[in-house]
This record gives C-alpha cells, sequence and structure tokens, in this order.
C-alpha cells in the first residue's frame, strides 16, 4: 500500500511565525485593529489576555521571569488555536497553507496590563518583550479630546457591534464637559503619551517596533500592509485578505456631541495650544478604509466584492428614543441598575431598527397569522369546555 498523504500539511511543515503585541491605551481604536489583524487568515490574535485571568495579571506584576512565562503560555495557546482551526484556514486563505503566521495579544497600557512610572513595570514588559522575540506595535491617538468623548461614549453604548448589523445612529451620545476638569483630563493624558512614548523609545532603529497612529488609521488604507509586513508577510497582497467584522466609530461631530460646545470653545481658546488642535467642530469622523476598499491598493474586483456589503435601515419611530440616547448616562457614580434599564430600553428600540423596509414581506406575514388566530378561535369554539367543580367552601370558625 502507497504512502498516505494527509490534506493538510502537518504543524512543523509551516516555515516560520512571529509573536507580536499590540500596545496601545484605552479608547484609541485598540480593539478595532487587532480585530483587523486577527481577520487575516494565517495570523491569531489571544485578545486581552489578562482581562479575565487574575492569576496571569498578578504575575505579569510581580516579576520579569513572571511576566516572561505569561508570554511563553500566550504563544503556545496562539500556536496551538492555529493548529487546530488549520482546515479552516487553510479554506479562507484560498486553499493554501499559511508557510509564514503570526501570533499575537493585545495589551493595555497605562490601565490594566502594563503600568508606567517607577513603580510600574513597563520596563520589565520592555525586557521580557525583546528577550522573547516579540515585536511590538505601538497605537496611539493624538487627538486626545476624541479619546475623551469616546470614553465617554463607551459608558452608554455597545463597544463593537457586527458589520452589516450595526446602524452608526445606535452610537450617538451627548455630553456636557467642565471646563477645568477636561483640561485636567487632557494634561493627564498628555503626560501618559509622553511617557508611552519614552519608554519603548529605546527600540527605535532596532525592526522590531511599528508606531500606528489611529487618525491616520481612519483617514488612510496604506498602514494595513505595512503593519502586515511588519508581521513576516513579505507580499503587498496579503492585506487584501483583512476584513472588519465589527465597528465602532461614532459619525457624530463636536458640535454635536458636545452638549456645551460654545462654552468649551472658548476654554480651549483660553488655554492656547495644543488644545485648540483638538477641536474639530463640524469634521465629520472618516471612516477608517481598509485595503480592499481601495482599489489602487487592491484592484481585484472579486477581493472588493468579497467584503460585506452595508444594510440600509429604518430608523425607530419611537418619539422616545432620539431623548433617550442623547440622555445616557456617562456618570460613573450612577447605579449600574438604572443604566442596565436605559440600556435595556434602548436595545429594544435597536431591535425595532434592524428591520428592512420590506412592506410586501410584512403584510403577507401579517395575512399568515391573522390566518393562524382565526384557525386557532374556531378549533377553540368547536372544543366543548370541561365543567368545573364547584371547591366546598370552608367552615365558618369563631375568631
Amino acid at each position: 500500500m502507497g504512502q498516505q498523504h494527509s490534506r493538510f500539511p502537518e504543524p512543523e511543515e509551516q516555515d516560520s511565525f512571529t509573536k507580536y503585541a499590540v500596545i496601545a491605551g484605552s479608547s484609541t481604536g485598540s480593539t478595532w485593529v487587532n480585530h483587523v489583524l486577527s481577520s487575516h487568515p494565517c495570523v491569531h490574535s489571544e485578545d486581552e489576555f489578562l482581562m479575565r485571568r487574575t492569576g496571569s495579571l498578578k504575575a505579569f506584576h510581580q516579576s520579569p521571569q513572571g511576566i516572561g512565562r505569561v508570554l511563553d503560555v500566550i504563544s503556545e495557546r496562539g500556536l496551538t488555536s492555529l493548529q487546530l482551526s488549520l482546515p479552516q484556514r487553510i479554506a479562507r486563505n484560498g486553499g493554501r497553507p499559511c508557510r509564514h503566521s503570526a501570533v499575537g495579544v493585545k495589551l493595555k497600557i497605562a490601565d490594566r496590563d502594563i503600568t508606567l512610572g517607577a513603580t510600574g513595570n513597563v520596563k520589565w514588559v520592555s525586557e521580557q518583550l525583546s528577550r522573547k522575540g516579540w515585536r511590538i506595535i505601538l497605537l496611539q491617538r493624538r487627538n486626545l479630546l476624541d479619546r475623551l468623548l469616546a470614553q465617554r461614549s463607551r459608558e452608554g453604548t455597545r463597544l463593537h457591534c457586527v458589520v452589516g448589523k450595526c446602524n452608526p445612529f445606535w452610537l450617538n451620545t451627548s455630553h456636557s464637559l467642565d471646563c477645568e476638569t477636561t483640561l485636567s483630563h487632557l494634561r493627564w493624558r498628555h503626560e501618559q503619551v509622553r511617557l508611552i512614548d519614552d519608554a519603548f523609545e529605546s527600540w527605535e532603529g532596532s525592526g522590531q517596533i511599528l508606531r500606528l497612529e489611529y487618525e491616520h488609521l481612519l483617514k488612510s488604507a496604506n498602514s494595513w500592509p505595512q503593519a502586515l509586513k511588519f508581521l513576516g508577510f513579505a507580499s503587498f497582497n496579503e492585506s487584501c485578505k483583512l476584513r472588519e467584522e465589527h465597528q465602532k466609530r461614532v459619525q457624530q461631530t463636536h458640535r454635536e456631541m458636545i452638549a456645551n460646545v460654545n462654552q468649551l470653545v472658548r476654554c480651549f481658546k483660553g488655554a492656547g495650544h495644543p488644545y485648540n488642535a483638538f477641536l474639530h467642530l463640524d469634521e465629520r469622523p472618516a471612516s477608517g478604509p481598509l485595503p480592499i476598499e481601495v482599489p489602487a491598493l487592491c484592484p481585484h474586483a472579486s477581493s472588493r466584492n468579497a467584503q460585506q456589503e452595508p444594510v440600509d435601515y429604518v430608523l425607530p419611530t419611537h418619539s422616545w428614543f432620539p431623548r433617550l440616547v442623547s440622555n445616557r448616562s456617562h456618570d460613573v457614580g450612577e447605579s449600574s441598575n438604572r443604566t442596565s434599564h436605559k440600556f435595556a430600553f434602548a436595545e429594544s428600540a435597536r431591535r425595532g431598527s434592524r428591520k428592512k423596509e420590506a412592506p410586501s414581506y410584512s403584510l403577507a406575514r401579517q395575512q399568515k397569522f391573522q390566518v393562524l388566530r382565526q384557525q386557532l378561535a374556531q378549533s377553540l369554539a368547536q372544543k366543548p369546555k370541561p365543567a368545573i367543580a364547584s371547591r366546598p367552601s370552608k367552615p365558618w370558625l369563631p375568631t
């Protein structure tokens, strides 16, 4: 009997793989970037590995050796996931095996996973990533006012929703920003950005770090081929395999999103540069194109047609819905019970808004239900009602 060959290559036949970490702060677009990169058929991400693993998170802050052990676990889990999903990944890759793969993780800096300052673990993390051969994608969001508004919006809306089933109007919110509190927050964020830049300054020139800016990703798709090349994918066409399965991008301008926008403009003018540069009152946020949406990057029509077409939605007709969305809570001290009730009411309106305009289908379904109701009523009328036995009355007892 001749030797049988497997349809899929064994794990050791794969040429190479790259380990990478997306390092970013909160409300910087890191979840979106991580989703897009891991949508490549030969890329796997462990997402926020330390979010719900308290033991690993504790080890990540105890010692350099603990950080090294956690990084080894992440890479082993990622390679195992790549091997287990090999048939599906080959199918997504056009029937070709992944000769090069990438395994990654998302680490939140200045918040949970990586802490700054003299007592933080940022130096240990930097040393262990370099020693273990990891590459760093450092994502920054330079417009700190947009970052603050995104953080406030996240407290009242979903983080992300599936493309094609997401109405951008669901993310509309309205906030009042106090002048002094906002300026103090922006100064604090500005100091954090400086500390993050300084923490990884030693990586410059090593070829193991890629700096991305969220604002540039929103306006141009040119950074995605650069990111995949950084992860070890030599072909420029590899970026055409990236997809966007989830999204969260607020479509509002600053004038629509900030309730006391005139007061904030006067506040920023008095504060001077760089706070004036953060304001774009009537500029609507860019859409964040992917290479598959740019003919110059992905000229093949089949690649562009593979992107899921957007779905048109009917806005809810409830008179209370716009008022409820604009007044969603962004106070940290508000009770979670009240917030959950407001979210539940908004969810019911969202479900109503997902229905497409199809009057003929709705009419046919109404007629079908009407016939079923009539048949049910006739069957109940013809069915004899059972006799109800009278219950014996309780004897009267003196009090």
